[in-house]
């Protein structure tokens, strides 16, 4: 019975690998970045290119530049981030994402993120140091026009990953101001003053939260957010992000 099992299964395997030869043979898939073809194991990125990603390492009790970005303005407890916007290649993927609706692309960056977040946070089980995650809302005609919210996918990921739950609606974005990308700091958070609504503070009281950006520049917009939840008690927060600009 053992070697019949065992030889259905090896058969099952058989016919799944000639199945994925196939499929890369008349369908084959190329990697986004440097055109190459993609093997069956991988998808969207080569092991090359993801290899030479601008990965950020940072250990979950390191002083990291997303807390120098908020010192003085947002207590965080915790942060991370996985890259770097250092060069035109990390821009071309996050943007290419962010912008133009490559979710295939954001899912593959998105798990590669939760993977190596939770491997800097080894050392404490997640689902015990965070009680929740906050992906960073945006305005519902912004989410209208672009079909999505690249934050939630990567805080879905997370959730998965981590089983943390995701606390999807109890923050929503009140403004829909236009794009941040050529104003300095102060003009970032002039900008994002009032923009957030807490909508289920009870939810909030005395959690420990992790919110979620896509990218942190100034880091306006988690101030503009931690302002929000001033009102809510016991609550503290920690900061994750896809990327974290250079300067």
């Amino acid at each position: 019975m053992r070697t019949f099992t065992r030889c259905r299964t090896k058969t099952i395997q058989a016919v799944k690998l000639a199945t994925s030869t196939l499929q890369n043979f008349l369908y084959p898939k190329y990697c986004f970045e440097c055109k190459c073809l993609l093997n069956s194991f991988e998808e969207t990125l080569c092991l090359g290119c993801i290899q030479n990603l601008p990965v950020k390492k940072t250990n979950y009790n390191s002083y990291s530049d997303i807390k120098l970005r908020l010192w003085g303005r947002v207590p965080v407890k915790h942060t991370y981030s996985l890259l770097v916007l250092k060069n035109n290649s990390v821009k071309r993927i996050i943007y290419q994402f962010k912008y133009y609706n490559n979710i295939t692309l954001g899912l593959k960056l998105s798990q590669l993120m939760a993977e190596d977040f939770k491997s800097q946070f080894h050392q404490i089980k997640s689902n015990q140091l965070f009680d929740g995650i906050i992906p960073m809302p945006i305005h519902y005609n912004k989410l209208k026009k672009r079909g999505f919210n690249q934050s939630l996918l990567i805080a879905e990921t997370l959730s998965k990953e981590l089983n943390i739950p995701v606390y999807k609606n109890s923050i929503i974005k009140n403004r829909n101001e236009k794009s941040q990308t050529t104003l300095n700091s102060w003009k970032r958070w002039e900008n994002r003053k009032g923009d957030f609504e807490v909508i289920c503070k009870d939810l909030l009281k005395n959690k420990h939260i992790l919110i979620v950006d896509d990218i942190i520049t100034s880091g306006a917009s988690i101030e503009a957010l931690y302002q929000s939840l001033l009102s809510i008690s016991g609550f503290s927060i920690s900061v994750c992000c896809l990327a974290i600009s250079e300067n």
